[in-house]
């Protein structure tokens, strides 16, 4: 199925991707994407798209079908070369590490209109993360699903040289076992703020064998059509949720900050919202309850320091707000989500 514009949207090959466990583990994937009106027939064609909120659904779906919570990340590890048409190759054939992980980030465009990735660097090392924005919930199996096709194409740009690599995972450890996992045992870390791949800085300047000029221009050329085409398509609200975001930690989330942070009055931005069905107000509810969830569920600090980061003055005021979307205390749901083992987010989800 091929998505509206305006909506937001992942490209088909990892559900694609996604549909190989499920039909090797006996799972009736037909039937699966049939159930959220998605056409079999069209998921793996090159211009192929998934609602956001589905393909996040699908994941969870599989991930609790087969009863593992790290086969998906081992799985997407495997991801043969080319799955993901010129994504891989726009990174591989870079002349250096530096260069190819900078690549992957410059098209994430080709992949996504709200979920990102991310290149950083400072004189310790670079690192790729994967962001999804925080209007949606319950995210760790396909984050996982791109941790373990990073990690991978990551060893490919060093040929094989990843001792010093680290990996940093936004969701606690997987109840099952995993092969990565096991691979990179200490120098991973869980329940992290953020989630992706380290290189450190000795090995950015590494010539991959995969390194190919040539090839690269001309994947180049392709892969910067499509994305120029699809840069109007960027979802609004995701643009009006992510100023949100910042402007919660900036201290002022007001409409009218966030609509100066968007170059746009506030008639505008209520305007935009109530195309999408929503009001200001309730917005902000959402894009709050969603980062709650997350750090009440994936990180242990402290209920002070997550109401400061939601933007409430006070932590009576944050434990107010937790309650009424709950029914109980930030720390109950944080111990309550902490005692299910796979579906560590059901609780949440269903209020």
């Amino acid at each position: 199925m091929v998505q509206p514009k305006n909506s937001a949207w992942i490209q088909g090959s990892p559900v694609a991707r996604l549909g190989v466990l499920a039909k090797a583990r006996g799972l009736d994937w037909a039937g699966i994407l049939k159930s959220h009106d998605i056409d079999v027939a069209r998921i793996e064609a090159p211009d192929a798209t998934v609602g956001m909120e589905t393909a996040l659904e699908l994941f969870n779906q599989v991930a609790q079908a087969i009863g593992d919570d790290a086969q998906i990340l081992d799985h997407f590890y495997e991801t043969p070369v080319g799955f993901t048409q010129g994504y891989d190759y726009v990174g591989l054939c870079a002349p250096t590490v530096r260069e190819g992980l900078k690549n992957w980030a410059k098209v994430t465009l080709l992949r996504s209109n709200c979920a990102k990735t991310i290149y950083s660097e400072n004189s310790e090392g670079a690192k790729l993360e994967w962001t999804i924005p925080s209007l949606y919930r319950d995210v760790t199996q396909f984050s996982l699903a791109f941790l373990g096709w990073a990690v991978r194409r990551t060893e490919m740009l060093l040929d094989g040289a990843c001792e010093d690599v680290k990996i940093r995972i936004s969701s606690p450890r997987p109840s099952s076992p995993s092969r990565v996992l096991q691979k990179y045992d200490r120098r991973v870390k869980f329940s992290q703020p953020d989630h992706g791949v380290i290189v450190p800085a000795r090995l950015l300047d590494h010539r991959p064998s995969t390194a190919d000029p040539v090839l690269l221009q001309i994947i180049e050329q392709h892969v910067y059509s499509i994305i120029k085409e699809r840069s109007s398509e960027t979802s609004p609200l995701n643009r009006i949720v992510e100023a949100m975001c910042t402007m919660l930690q900036d201290g002022d989330c007001s409409a009218e900050a966030v609509a100066r942070e968007l170059g746009m009055s506030r008639r505008s931005l209520q305007r935009t919202l109530s195309d999408h069905g929503t009001t200001y107000r309730n917005l902000l509810a959402e894009v709050r309850r969603s980062i709650a969830e997350k750090y009440l569920v994936n990180t242990e600090l402290p209920m002070k320091e997550i109401a400061y980061l939601l933007g409430f003055s006070e932590i009576s005021t944050f434990s107010r707000a937790v309650k009424s979307w709950y029914g109980v205390s930030p720390k109950s749901v944080r111990q309550r989500i902490h005692d299910l083992p796979l579906a560590r987010a059901s609780l949440l989800r269903h209020h």
